[in-house]
């Protein structure tokens, strides 16, 4: 028996089976799982191509790109999205999702009217967790935060999208509107009967057609948010599969060039859910790809 000769078949059901009894065996998953150096000695010993297995440590972590938890809440002024993705995430990581928000969302507009503080967003680090902020010059506020939570790094990614809730700004700005309507109407009839109807039908038109414009738009912002927030899991998830894809050479190689020519700019991200950018990545991966010396 020492001496035959397993198939290539064949020795993966033995090895699967192996990882199994191994798993068994073991209290804690966890410590039943090898590390990406252990999985490229125990392939090589098999005489698997250790090329083979970072493609396939690559295409794994490309598919489980939202395998984290999601969780979706509102208050009546923000909107909030939570992400969790498996690892901590690195300087170069942060770096390029940094570089890939500002590409979207900064701008000049708020420095050409002098207000340098909109349009140009910001980055702080506060131990371990990292932030993201930008305020858009119509008063839109941003936030991602990074921060290690177990075994992984949770995501939060909030927005500011009122002063009040939307009843009491449906109200405001109605009552707003209706004050000058009723004000040109006084002027014109000279009527305070014809002044007070005017009142009361603006009121009764404009409110409730201030609240739909308002839920519609909080609505549209939401929807934007997740897609920022799937957006931000696949970049990351993305930038740690091509170090897994790429082995130990792949830092020397000079590859963050791969994570930093722009994917929301090239994908647009916040037209697309979190699958279709995912094929997109994975089709950009596979694609040929030219080197800095050619």
């Amino acid at each position: 028996m020492d001496d035959r000769v397993y198939s290539q078949k064949e020795m993966s059901t033995i090895l699967e089976r192996v990882a199994e009894l191994q798993a068994e065996q073991s209290n804690d998953v966890d410590q039943a799982g090898l590390t990406l150096t252990e999985l490229e000695i125990a392939a090589a010993e098999a005489g698997l191509d250790p090329k083979l297995l970072h493609r396939a440590v690559a295409e794994y972590e490309m598919d489980n790109v939202l395998d984290g938890p999601r969780q979706s809440d509102t208050s009546a002024t923000h909107i909030f999205e939570n992400r969790w993705i498996h690892g901590e995430i690195d300087d170069e990581a942060w770096e390029d999702l940094v570089f890939e928000l500002r590409h979207r969302f900064d701008s000049d507009t708020g420095k050409a009217l002098g207000m340098p503080m909109y349009g140009l967003s910001t980055t702080e680090s506060i131990g371990r967790a990292r932030e993201w902020k930008h305020i858009s010059p119509l008063g839109v506020e941003t936030r991602l935060l990074l921060r290690s939570w177990q075994s992984g790094t949770r995501i939060s990614i909030s927005q500011k999208v009122g002063i009040a809730s939307t009843t009491a700004e449906s109200i405001m700005y109605g009552s707003i509107l209706t004050i000058f309507v009723t004000l040109i109407a006084a002027a014109i009839s000279k009527s305070a009967i014809v002044a007070t109807l005017v009142t009361l039908a603006t009121l009764m038109s404009v409110i409730p057609l201030i609240y739909m414009a308002d839920k519609a738009w909080r609505n549209k912002k939401h929807g934007q948010l997740q897609k920022l927030a799937d957006a931000s899991v696949t970049i990351l998830n993305a930038n740690q599969a091509r170090g897994a894809s790429s082995g130990p050479a792949h830092l020397a190689s000079g590859a963050r060039a791969d994570t930093s020519d722009s994917l929301l700019g090239e994908i647009d991200t916040f037209g697309k859910d979190a699958e279709t950018v995912k094929s997109d990545l994975q089709r950009r991966d596979s694609g040929p790809r030219v080197s800095d010396g050619q």
